[in-house]
C-alpha cells in the first residue's frame, strides 16, 4: 500500500492485519519514500 503519511496508514489497517489469522503472526514493512528507502519491520503479533 501506498499513501502520503506511511505510519498513519499502518495504523489504519494494523487491527485488520492483527484481527486476520492469515495475517497475524506476520510483519509490515513500513517505508518513508521510494523502493530502496530505509524501512522498518513492524511485527503484527505484538500489539493489541
Amino acid at each position: 500500500m501506498y499513501g502520503p503519511d506511511a505510519d498513519r496508514l499502518f495504523d489504519v489497517v494494523a487491527p485488520l492485519l492483527r484481527a486476520d489469522p492469515l495475517t497475524s503472526q506476520g510483519y509490515a514493512r513500513v517505508r518513508k519514500g521510494d523502493p530502496g528507502a530505509e524501512e522498518r519491520k513492524e511485527p503484527l503479533s505484538q500489539r493489541t
